[in-house]
């Protein structure tokens, strides 16, 4: 997912595939969610294989369809419809 919204021009439809398929490995864990880690054998909170780096993925997504361009581009590029 974080790939798709770097590197590929937004496509909405496709990034809401994906966040909707990370829900097949959330876990409820102290009044909120958790993902497991590498292997699925307990939770991870790192940025690498777990929790963060699906949080990082969402926002990154989030800030393509906002932006409607590749996240990590400068908004002020954006809105002057230049995404590359």
């Amino acid at each position: 997912m974080l790939y798709l919204a770097r590197h590929r021009p937004a496509d909405p439809a496709e990034l809401d595939r994906q966040a909707r398929a990370l829900s097949w490995h959330a876990l409820p864990y102290g009044g909120g969610l958790a993902f497991p880690g590498e292997q699925l054998m307990r939770l991870s909170m790192d940025l690498a294989t777990g929790t963060a780096g699906v949080l990082l993925a969402l926002a990154a997504a989030a800030a393509s369809r906002r932006r409607g361009c590749a996240a990590g581009r400068h908004p002020r590029d954006s809105r002057a419809g230049r995404c590359g």
